[in-house]
């Protein structure tokens, strides 16, 4: 909210992703035009893939985000709320999405860290189905951003 006043100052136009952002400029001089976000646009001309991964169980997505940074801060949090959700409710799969791999090293790594067993107690699904894995979800744990 702190921004919004700077932004009516400095901006000539703002073109917004979320359709909400009209109304909260709405009492400033900036125009506005809600134009879309591109992902929504991205997963309506999706062609899915059949997922390689199959579970007779409901899945937890883990999306821990797309840089180093993030994969390591955001990781064992994710893999330590998986665990307790487990154990409320054994009859869940967590896979977890690998956004590039160049990072699966550093998440088997974490992964040997938390003592979690690849395969067996988690799996690693490549990027190019992560809308795949999106959609067989039940459960996404997911850091904000372009997922």
């Amino acid at each position: 909210k702190k921004r919004i006043p700077l932004m009516a100052e400095n901006f000539d136009l703002l073109l917004s992703i979320l359709p909400f952002e009209k109304e909260i400029f709405a009492n400033t001089r900036l125009p506005v035009v809600y134009v879309g976000h591109p992902l929504v646009h991205r997963l309506q001309s999706h062609v899915y893939k059949t997922f390689p991964f199959s579970s007779e169980h409901k899945i937890i997505a883990l999306f821990p985000g797309s840089r180093k940074k993030e994969i390591e801060r955001n990781l064992p949090l994710y893999l330590e709320v998986s665990s307790a959700i487990k154990k409320r409710h054994t009859d869940l799969k967590i896979m977890l999405s690998v956004s590039e791999e160049r990072y699966r090293p550093l998440i088997k790594t974490i992964l040997s860290e938390k003592k979690w067993k690849e395969g067996a107690e988690i799996d690693l699904v490549p990027a190019d189905y992560s809308y795949e894995l999106m959609k067989s979800a039940y459960l996404a744990i997911a850091k904000s951003g372009t997922v």
